[in-house]
């Protein structure tokens, strides 16, 4: 009989990787099983191994890293190679699903490229390094390329466009209904007069501009008015003169 290696308590060869059993009470109780059932006597499972029935070590799925199993769904970390990176539910994948971004692992023991899909926020369909940092929108919301966030309503200044975006309006324009200066449906302090869609230094003749700032006509006897009244007439049209006691159009005769 030939002696066993002294880090095995049984063995098919002396050589340290020839045991078949390893003393457990020893600082090398498990056996890293390498050739059929023979093996080296080991103090912990290296990577891509996993202890099984508390004395033996054996070989982690093929997309794992380290496990906790012999199973795909076991994985405790991803290899780069084998099937993805990103761990989800015990289960490395090549890409997080819809719904969900990659959050790569940092810190003691972790490896370049790997790490967890985690969800994004409710309003996102999807999503990139952070919840809310959406790269489109769930159903109901409208997407803001500037800041990638996804709303309910486009802010001032834009408008729901053919893709659900938020396009920015014609600079004439507080706010609008397309792209072009005649989808004008607010005004600016500096345009303030709202005609036809279009944002106006003033109301056009025959208008006045309301307390909303949109262009109302004027009564049809007045070519410039401050209300909708004949008497808030303040140049009259046509053969009309102004009468300033009655603020009224009135026939202009000769003398």
């Amino acid at each position: 009989c030939i002696e066993c290696h002294s880090s095995c308590a049984e063995c098919i060869s002396p050589r340290s990787y020839g045991c078949i059993a390893c003393n457990t009470t020893s600082s090398l109780p498990f056996l890293d099983v390498l050739v059929e059932n023979s093996g080296r006597c080991v103090a912990t499972c290296p990577g891509g191994r996993y202890l099984k029935d508390n004395t033996t070590c054996a070989a982690c799925n093929s997309t794992c890293a380290t496990c906790s199993g012999p199973s795909g769904t076991d994985c405790t970390s991803c290899t780069n190679g084998g099937g993805g990176a990103a761990l989800v539910d015990g289960q490395c994948v090549s890409a997080c699903s819809l719904g969900t971004y990659f959050v790569e692992s940092y810190g003691f023991g972790a490896v370049a490229g790997q790490g967890t899909c985690e969800s994004c926020s409710a309003e996102c369909a999807t999503c990139v390094d952070v919840p809310n940092k959406c790269t489109s929108c769930a159903d109901t919301h409208l997407f803001v390329n500037e800041t990638n966030e996804c709303v309910t309503e486009c802010p001032m200044g834009s408008f729901a466009d053919e893709r659900l975006q938020c396009a920015t309006c014609d600079p004439s324009c507080a706010s609008c209904s397309g792209s072009t200066d005649a989808d004008c449906t607010q005004c600016s302090a500096s345009l303030p007069s709202l005609h036809q869609g279009r944002c106006l230094a003033e109301c056009p003749a025959t208008f006045f501009q309301q307390g909303s700032g949109a262009c109302q006509p004027c009564a049809p006897s007045c070519h410039r008015c401050s209300g909708p009244l004949e008497s808030q007439c303040t140049d009259c049209a046509g053969e009309l003169r102004y009468l300033a006691s009655s603020s009224i159009g009135t026939s202009h005769t000769s003398e």
